[in-house]
């Protein structure tokens, strides 16, 4: 029995096949190999606050995502500038002085970089109370140009007291029974006979304290 060869047209319909196939193949393995972005997501404990000199805050949180899913972290804190008022330590903010602060914050991992996402805040470290110094609610002045010095005590929300903070003297009324006098804050004057009444100011914090003017005979 002979066999029959194919035609060459035949032979050249097979070759195209072939090759059709071989095409087809090599593009199916063609795959996108692109890789979407990753989504990191740091959600900072605060944005700018206030705190009270004294106090320290619990230990501040770290929340951090990638790509929707919570990953492990321990939050790191900077203090840039301002670092007479706050200072961080174990993962806390401590209120030293009066004034303000410039802190960065970051998630910390052993997968990361230091600096892979910053968050910027500002702190404001305030006086939450003031204290008039005297045994009695009142000051008595008994003849004209007679001076008395008011003091108030700048103090911690657990009462110590906050030296070297200055503290603002202004009047509330009684304007002609007593002054301030200028240069020398809280040195008042007494003027004529009634009741004046003085604020102590420091930062949110304020204090009054009553002045009479009693002229002896």
């Amino acid at each position: 029995m002979r066999l029959r060869h194919p035609t060459s047209a035949a032979r050249r319909r097979s070759v195209a096949a072939v090759l059709a196939a071989a095409l087809w193949l090599a593009g199916a393995t063609c795959v996108d190999v692109t890789v979407p972005p990753v989504v990191m997501e740091f959600t900072a404990p605060f944005t700018d606050s206030v705190g009270n000199i004294g106090d320290v805050t619990s230990a501040l949180p770290c929340q951090f995502r990638v790509d929707g899913q919570a990953v492990s972290c321990r939050l790191g804190i900077a203090v840039v500038s301002g670092g007479r008022a706050v200072h961080a330590a174990h993962d806390s903010l401590f209120f030293d002085n009066l004034g303000t602060a410039t802190v960065e914050l970051r998630p910390l991992n052993v997968q990361l970089a230091a600096d892979t996402i910053v968050r910027r805040a500002t702190v404001h470290s305030v006086v939450p109370r003031l204290a008039i110094a005297g045994r009695t609610t009142e000051d008595t002045l008994r003849f004209v140009g007679e001076e008395r010095t008011l003091q108030a005590l700048p103090l911690s929300r657990s009462g110590r007291i906050l030296a070297g903070i200055p503290v603002l003297w202004t009047q509330v009324s009684g304007e002609g029974v007593a002054a301030l006098v200028p240069g020398i804050q809280g040195l008042v004057r007494a003027l004529g006979e009634g009741v004046a009444v003085f604020r102590a100011s420091c930062d949110t914090a304020t204090a009054e304290r009553r002045v009479v003017v009693a002229l002896v005979p």
